[in-house]
C-alpha cells in the first residue's frame, strides 16, 4: 500500500537573529502563519493547518520533499525548511549489492558499470595531473546508495619528479606579487609590513614542473615597544550568533550544547593575545543527534544575495578543502548586499542561515562610485585593508575584496 498522507501534528521552526554590521534584529514574537509546497515549487505553496492530512495521492513512486516556511506577527518570514520522504511500495529489505558503476572528473554521462565482483579500472585514457572517481552502488531493491568521491594523480609515464627546483611566497593574499625564493634557505624581509595580523603562503614546483598546493601560515607583527607574548581571552559563539559569544577565559572549559536543537550546528573561536589583536575567527560545524546514528557529513551549500532567496544557488561540497566559489558577484549592480548561506549534512539536514552584507563599487581603479555606504567617503585614501588585515596606503588600485572602514567591499 502507498503511504498518501502526512499527518501534521507540530511545525518547530527554529528563527535566529543573524549579526551583520548594521542595526540589531527585533525579535520576532509569535507565529501568524505557517505555508508549504511540495518538490522545490514554491508557486504552489498551501497553508499549514496544526492536525491537517496533507493529501500525497498525486504524486508518483520515488524521492520528494516538503518544504515549510513561518511568518511571525512582524510581516517577517523565517529561512524555508526542507525535509525529503519516499512512497513507495511495501518495505522491503536489501540483501545485496546488484550493480556498480563509476566515473571519472565529474562525467557522470559517461559513467561506467563495475557489476558486483571485483574489477580491475582503465586509468590509461587520463591525462597527467589531478583526477576524482566517483563510485556508486545499487541494492537488489533498485535504490542507489550517496555517490563517494576520491581524489588521485596521475604522473606521466616519462619522468618522476625527484627533487624541488622552485619555491615561491607572497603575503597577505597578494598572488601576483609572488617571489621566488629559490631552492636554498633564504630570509623574507617584513619590514615594510604594518603593526597587525598578517599572513605567508608557499609553494613549491618540482623538477617535471608540478606545483604544489599552497600553504598559508598566519602570523602578528607588534609594535617595537611591546611584542605579543601570550593569549590573554578566548571566545566563542553559536551558529553564527556573534552578539551572544561567550568568554572561554583562559582555562580549559566544557560548553553547554542542551539548549541546542537536533541538527546541524556551528562553533566559531577565536583568541586575543595580551597586545589587544584578535585572531581570524575559525568556525567548524558539528551534528547534534537524538539517536545512535552513523557520523554526518556536510555535503551540500545554499547561497543567495539580498531577500531573493527564490533563485538560491544549491551546490555540492566535493572539494576537500570545502571551498565554494562564487561567480554572481562579477554581474551585481553597484551599492549595497547581502549574502546568506547554508550548509547541509549527509541526513539531509540544515544549518541555521548565516548572512553578511557588503557593497559593490564599479569602476573602483579610475575613481570608486556607485554604492551607499552611509557617510562613508569611498574616494578617501584612508580607511582601506586587504580581507588579512593588512593597511593599504590608499585607495585600492586593483580590483578585489576590501575592508573599507570596517565593512567589506567588492571594488570592479
Amino acid at each position: 500500500m502507498r503511504n498518501e498522507r502526512i499527518m501534521i501534528r507540530h511545525i518547530f521552526l527554529f528563527l535566529m537573529a543573524v549579526w551583520f554590521c548594521g542595526p540589531p534584529v527585533v525579535g520576532q514574537t509569535a507565529i501568524v502563519q505557517q505555508e508549504y509546497w511540495l518538490d522545490g515549487s514554491p508557486t504552489d505553496r498551501q497553508p499549514v493547518v496544526s492536525g491537517s492530512d496533507i493529501d500525497l495521492s498525486a504524486l508518483s513512486m520515488g524521492l520528494h520533499a516538503i518544504t515549510v516556511r513561518a511568518q511571525d506577527d512582524s510581516g517577517l518570514w523565517s529561512s524555508p525548511v526542507t525535509q525529503y520522504f519516499i512512497i513507495g511500495t511495501a518495505p522491503q529489505a536489501a540483501t545485496a549489492i546488484s550493480k556498480t558503476e563509476y566515473w571519472f572528473d565529474d562525467d557522470v554521462a559517461n559513467h561506467t558499470e563495475l557489476g558486483a565482483s571485483v574489477s580491475t579500472i582503465d586509468l590509461t585514457g587520463l591525462s597527467a595531473g589531478l583526477h576524482a572517481i566517483t563510485v556508486r552502488a545499487q541494492d537488489d531493491n533498485g535504490l542507489w546508495s550517496s555517490p563517494v568521491t576520491q581524489y588521485f594523480i596521475i604522473g606521466t609515464a616519462q619522468q618522476a619528479a625527484t627533487a624541488i627546483s622552485k619555491t615561491e611566497y607572497w603575503l597577505d593574499g597578494d598572488v601576483l606579487n609572488r617571489t621566488d625564493l629559490g631552492v636554498s634557505v633564504a630570509t623574507i624581509d617584513l619590514t615594510e609590513l604594518s603593526t597587525g595580523l598578517h599572513a605567508i603562503t608557499v609553494r613549491t614546483q618540482d623538477d617535471t614542473g608540478v606545483w604544489s598546493s599552497p600553504v598559508t601560515q598566519y602570523f602578528v607583527i607588534g609594535t617595537a615597544q611591546q611584542a605579543a607574548t601570550a593569549i590573554s581571552k578566548t571566545e566563542y559563539w553559536l551558529d553564527g550568533d556573534a552578539l551572544n559569544r561567550t568568554d572561554l577565559g583562559m582555562s580549559v572549559a566544557t560548553i553547554d550544547l542542551t539548549e541546542l536543537s537536533t541538527g546541524l550546528h556551528s562553533i566559531t573561536v577565536r583568541t586575543q593575545d595580551d597586545t589587544g589583536v584578535w585572531s581570524i575567527p575559525v568556525t567548524q560545524y558539528f551534528v547534534k543527534m537524538d539517536e545512535e546514528l552513523p557520523a554526518a557529513t556536510i555535503t551540500q551549500c545554499v547561497y543567495w544575495f539580498d531577500d531573493d532567496n527564490e533563485h538560491a544557488v544549491s551546490l555540492p561540497l566535493t572539494a576537500p578543502d570545502g571551498i565554494v566559489e562564487i561567480t554572481e558577484l562579477g554581474t551585481m549592480e553597484s551599492g549595497d548586499h547581502t549574502l546568506t548561506w547554508m550548509v547541509g549534512d549527509s541526513y539531509g539536514r540544515w544549518s541555521l542561515p548565516v548572512t553578511e552584507a557588503f557593497s559593490i563599487v564599479i569602476t573602483g581603479i579610475g575613481g570608486v562610485s556607485g554604492a551607499n555606504l552611509e557617510s562613508s567617503n569611498l574616494e578617501s585614501h584612508e580607511g582601506w585593508y586587504t580581507l588579512s588585515g593588512r593597511k593599504l596606503p590608499g585607495r585600492p588600485v586593483q580590483t578585489g575584496i576590501y575592508i573599507f572602514n570596517g565593512r567589506k567591499v567588492v571594488v570592479r
